[in-house]
């Protein structure tokens, strides 16, 4: 699965931007992608952070600067995907994070996912999150 558009909060539906990306990155639809030195990024690790944008192309990239379409990610929206592993214990409210292939959700650390519902708690049962913007731990002695 991906992280597909569910249900949005507002009549709004996102708007397609068109942004660089480096050359030789895969993109999938619905998969998670960052900023990096000027450039788009597919997720390649597992992220605990709110990410910005979604992929809305599934293709390679041959050159720099390739333009991919994405969609910005909205706190107001429902985004459905994926478990990664099975979670005995989800509940809704727990947070997730991203998994490390940006297009499914596992419940190892707390992240940027809150689940508002989910049809199952097995790997690859359809989970249904929000991304939420989720406070660095302060510095010690700050």
């Amino acid at each position: 699965m991906a992280f597909l558009p569910y249900k949005y909060d507002t009549a709004d539906a996102q708007a397609t931007e068109y942004l660089p990306a480096s050359a030789g990155k895969e993109f999938q639809v619905g998969q998670v992608c960052v900023i990096a030195g000027g450039m788009l990024m597919p997720v390649t690790s597992t992220h605990t952070d709110m990410p910005p944008y979604l992929s809305m192309a599934s293709r390679k990239t041959e050159a720099d600067g390739e333009e991919i379409a994405v969609q910005r990610i909205g706190e107001r929206h429902i985004y459905a995907t994926e478990l990664s592993a099975g979670a005995p214990g989800l509940a809704i409210g727990d947070k997730l994070e991203i998994s490390a292939d940006g297009m499914t959700a596992e419940a190892e650390v707390e992240g940027s996912l809150e689940v508002v519902n989910f049809d199952g708690t097995a790997e690859g049962d359809t989970v249904y999150v929000r991304f939420v913007f989720v406070a660095p731990e302060p510095e010690a002695g700050a």
